[in-house]
């Protein structure tokens, strides 16, 4: 079913049952969200990226579309999940005329103000996150 409603696309990869155990968080903290703009994916170290990212972005093509910026979050630089998120921004940069932007360090308070500020393009959903995310760490003696 594709949408109308102009809002970003979340896109979690991330190491397995990572962004299942985030989604399940996002429950119990009783969040509403709309499941349509959000695809969570578990990776293991032996997914290959280039045949991973285009069975992503063919589930991105079935569920909505095109039409809406996505922001491909990650939780580790370099990773394998990595890999597979930039590939899939990639080829979904290719097919669309919207934003598409990468996003790593993935968090529970990080993902909680993503999707508070999902109706902002990717790329400033992104910055949003990133000026956030040093107030989401703290440090007490």
């Amino acid at each position: 079913m594709k949408h109308s409603l102009m809002k970003t696309l979340l896109v979690i990869i991330t190491h397995a049952s990572t962004a299942s155990a985030f989604m399940q968080a996002v429950q119990n903290i009783n969040i509403k969200i709309d499941s349509a703009f959000m695809l969570t994916y578990d990776i293991h170290n032996n997914d290959e990226p280039e045949t991973t990212s285009n069975i992503i972005l063919s589930e991105i093509k079935d569920k909505i579309g095109t039409e809406h910026s996505a922001l491909f979050i990650t939780d580790l630089i370099g990773s394998t999940p990595y890999n597979i998120a930039k590939k899939a921004k990639e080829h979904f940069q290719k097919l669309s005329n919207n934003q598409a932007t990468l996003l790593t360090g993935l968090n529970l308070p990080i993902l909680l103000k993503l999707l508070t500020y999902q109706h902002l393009p990717a790329n400033e959903l992104a910055k949003k996150a990133h000026a956030f995310s040093g107030d989401c760490i703290t440090i007490e003696d």
